[in-house]
């Protein structure tokens, strides 16, 4: 059975199954690159998206194209994301985003700084489910557990995010709400942050990506009460689901992505659209990703920029329902 691409697009809003789809470069494009081009991470080093793209780089060192990474954590993405915005639509300035750069920050915020529809979309990346994180000694194992812990101890338990609006921010405050339980949000700039305020007992809880999440609970330091996929995880079989936890319909996807500058030349973006998803179907490629929780996904510049349009439909639900709405 043949399915439509608004079909597989639906599946990857909701379950994170995407087909990959080509591109092809045209004349201007097979002059294209003539130097390294910039991809700006929102995130610090060690984050999902930095680590996809380092990956990329390595194995593309060879080759024409030249991807360097820049890290710029903060301001809730905005320093990196506004440095792409005002970059040159040149194709030599990229910006790695994620869903929440690419959908939700639009939609909570009242006021970003540069403008978002600068920003066009080039290709995904791949995908991950989100699980609930504690240290490893949290008297909690599983969320029925931590749902009575937090109705006893009202106020006192804490969670961390990777950042103020962010999807880490979200998945926690849409489980509360369907718990009837608050705990105290306390936003870091990226994972790396939150993981250590974790170890320290800052935080209790963190809503984490698998992938970013996977490495630590293997070590040992902390463990995994559910998993926001549709069905058990391969990386992690014994963790229940959210829905298997008692919660409806609780099925979330992190999903990663490179955009580019609008009005960059669309042979630049169709020609680095191929070069990523020729790289990542690279088996070695494909496995080591799969090991840490993640599924590579390259459907291109298209593709991209309708799951952004579907996602913004089911997120624009679930912030309309919490009133979420931010300052920058």
């Amino acid at each position: 059975m043949t399915l439509s691409r608004r079909t597989l697009l639906r599946s990857l809003a909701s379950t994170g199954a995407l087909a990959a789809a080509g591109a092809t470069p045209s004349a201007w494009a097979q002059e294209f690159p003539a130097r390294p081009i910039k991809v700006v991470i929102p995130f610090p080093a060690g984050s999902v998206g930095d680590v996809i793209m380092r990956a990329i780089q390595v194995r593309t060192a060879n080759t024409p194209y030249n991807f360097v990474v820049d890290n710029k954590p903060g301001g809730n993405t905005f320093i990196a994301m506004g440095m792409v915005a005002n970059a040159p639509p040149d194709g030599y300035t990229l910006a790695g985003g994620t869903i929440s750069t690419d959908v939700i920050n639009p939609m909570i915020y009242n006021k970003i700084p540069y403008d978002t529809t600068a920003l066009v979309p080039l290709s995904l990346l791949g995908y991950s489910p989100y699980v609930i994180l504690t240290r490893a000694d949290f008297q909690a194992n599983n969320m029925a557990q931590l749902i009575e812990m937090a109705k006893a101890k009202p106020g006192e338990l804490n969670f961390g995010s990777a950042g103020l609006g962010g999807s880490t921010h979200l998945v926690t405050e849409m489980w509360m709400r369907d718990s009837g339980i608050k705990l105290t949000h306390v936003p870091f700039n990226g994972a790396q942050p939150v993981h250590q305020a974790l170890l320290r007992g800052d935080v209790q809880v963190y809503s984490d990506v698998l992938t970013s999440a996977l490495p630590l609970v293997r070590a040992g330091k902390f463990k995994l009460l559910a998993i926001t996929s549709d069905k058990r995880h391969s990386t992690a079989p014994d963790v229940p689901t959210m829905i298997e936890s008692g919660f409806r319909d609780f099925v979330r996807t992190a999903w990663y992505s490179v955009s580019a500058p609008r009005r960059t030349p669309q042979d630049a973006i169709d020609k680095i659209a191929k070069v990523i998803e020729k790289t990542m179907a690279d088996p070695t490629m494909v496995d080591e990703f799969a090991k840490r929780g993640m599924v590579l996904s390259t459907p291109g510049p298209k593709a991209h920029a309708e799951l952004i349009a579907l996602e913004r439909e089911r997120w624009g639900s679930v912030i309309k329902a919490l009133n979420l709405k931010l300052e920058s």
